[in-house]
């Protein structure tokens, strides 16, 4: 199959060969990257690395109906006893308890991870970061981002304001890291009695709340007490850690471009989507990485030109998003989800009765339910719309034209499936990005500023669903007439290519699309 994908691409590329494969995402995360990273990682991949994001990040993979979740090891890792490295590059912030977890899941089950390396200038992830997440939520009280509390923001915030950022080298320097850590609590005091205006006493509050509900990372309250930082336990807990991956940090950097001059073959698994970009992003509700295809590159250590081939991978009919910013497809109201879980929402509908209720908010539910749209990082439901071709359009335009289109299976039941061609912009005269904007404005290009996107209502084409379960299928062409017409539509007004369809979560759901 992978032999077919290269035949089919370098008819177009005009290469003679494809060493260095990047996967990343088209809309807002959560597309189904970990299951193609697996799919690549098993048939074509000797390296697969990891080079943007952190904790934040959650790639889902099912093997023999078997369900792994990775939160910071790349999703090649279950393929480590064949020889594979699995690498973490310099763009990744690490967790290190998380990280811990994941290696003590694959002890317990008798996988190895003896081709694990991780690169000494990724910057580490601390309790405090974490606080500080919390504590500019809490000050931001009704303009939240809702961001995943992983600490990523401030770990990413303190690597460029080239302070206090620690970094796994630093970790092995036990008066350098000492160093660092008491600037970061400095740092977040000052904040917390100044600009926030939060005390640790409610900080703790919340944070037990929030681990109640399994929404932050565990334990988190063990590092703190009522006066701050319980600082003597961190240090020693990440010297612990420290010790645990020892063996596997090293320069990723060169050994990555080493194994390209030896003609290795590298898959690039990116994190978070185009649309969360920090740069390209609805800023800013977005991540604080940069998760194009370009910010993998520099995140793995190499030109972004060695890339042979990016795969966006974009979900199909629909898409979603987490937390908080525009979404102008959206079906339901974003306060639908405060109060709402996995567990209540199956309890609560039935797929049946969703299918006859012709009112968005069931629309939505019924993608969340079928499609599993629940946060593999922190179990959130997603907010769940039709695909959006002016922003898939945008994303291609970054990443390149080559899709793969995933959950194509979940709609099969609907009667008809909507793409959003344009907008209407229905707010306040506003000038952005040198344009102005009038309401009743019809809109054909992205708009990146999240104050003009929240203002931007969909506009329309339908089209006939094909209701035909196509789970079982795998060969493009027996696909039905009407999604195979679909999938024309979205390539005529979007410029993209879609090379792969995938059809469910197994690894064999996998159709290549012959040229």
């Amino acid at each position: 199959m992978i032999a077919d994908l290269e035949r089919i691409v370098r008819e177009d590329i005009k290469r003679r060969v494809m060493q260095v494969i990047a996967v990343v995402c088209n809309q807002w995360g959560d597309t189904g990257k970990g299951k193609i990273v697996d799919w690549l990682a098993e048939l074509w991949a000797d390296i697969i690395v990891r080079g943007t994001g952190g904790a934040n990040a959650g790639h889902t993979i099912y093997i023999n109906g078997k369900k792994y979740i990775f939160h910071l090891l790349p999703s090649g890792i279950l393929h480590d006893n064949v020889g594979k490295l699995n690498i973490m590059g310099n763009g990744v912030v690490l967790y290190l308890p998380i990280l811990n977890s994941e290696l003590n899941i694959l002890d317990e089950e008798g996988k190895t991870y003896n081709g694990l390396r991780i690169s000494g200038n990724a910057h580490v992830t601390t309790p405090v970061d974490i606080i500080r997440e919390i504590a500019s939520e809490m000050h931001r009280k009704k303009t939240k981002i809702k961001t995943t509390t992983r600490g990523i923001g401030p770990t990413y915030a303190e690597k460029a304001r080239r302070g206090s950022g620690i970094r796994v080298n630093d970790l092995y320097n036990k008066d350098v890291f000492v160093k660092k850590l008491n600037e970061k609590i400095a740092t977040l005091d000052a904040l917390l009695k100044g600009k926030f205006g939060v005390s640790y006493y409610s900080i703790i509050r919340t944070v037990k709340g929030l681990e109640k509900k399994n929404k932050i990372p565990f334990n988190l309250s063990n590092f703190l007490n009522n006066d701050g930082f319980n600082f003597d336990y961190i240090v020693s807990q990440w010297r612990e850690f420290a010790d645990k991956i020892d063996t596997f940090v090293t320069n990723t950097q060169l050994l990555i471009n080493e194994n390209y001059r030896n003609g290795k073959n590298i898959l690039l698994e990116g994190a978070q989507g185009l649309l969360l970009d920090v740069d390209q992003g609805t800023y800013p509700y977005v991540t604080s990485s940069n998760c194009s295809a370009a910010g993998l590159a520099s995140g793995a250590g190499i030109p972004p030109d060695v890339i042979d081939l990016i795969l966006g991978i974009t979900k199909m009919f629909y898409m979603t998003r987490v937390g908080g910013g525009p979404f102008p497809t959206e079906l339901g109201d974003e306060k639908m989800y405060e109060n709402l879980t996995e567990k209540t929402e199956r309890e609560q509908y039935d797929l049946g009765d969703l299918l006859l209720d012709n009112r968005d908010m069931s629309k939505g539910a019924y993608m969340r339910i079928k499609g599993g749209e629940y946060g593999a990082s922190t179990g959130r439901p997603r907010r769940t719309g039709w695909l959006d071709l002016v922003a898939l359009r945008y994303a291609v335009a970054i990443n390149g034209p080559n899709i793969v289109s995933t959950k194509t299976d979940v709609l099969d039941e609907f009667d008809e499936i909507k793409l959003c061609t344009h907008y209407h912009y229905h707010g306040p005269t506003v000038k952005a990005d040198g344009r102005w904007y009038n309401s009743g404005d019809l809109v054909h290009d992205f708009p990146n500023d999240a104050f003009v996107l929240q203002n931007c209502k969909p506009v329309y084409i339908t089209m006939e669903g094909w209701k035909w379960d196509t789970s079982q299928i795998r060969d493009y062409k027996e696909l039905p007439v009407k999604k195979k017409a679909i999938f024309d539509v979205v390539e005529r007004i979007t410029g993209a290519k879609i090379r792969i369809v995938s059809v469910g979560k197994e690894r064999e759901q996998t159709i290549i699309r012959s040229a």
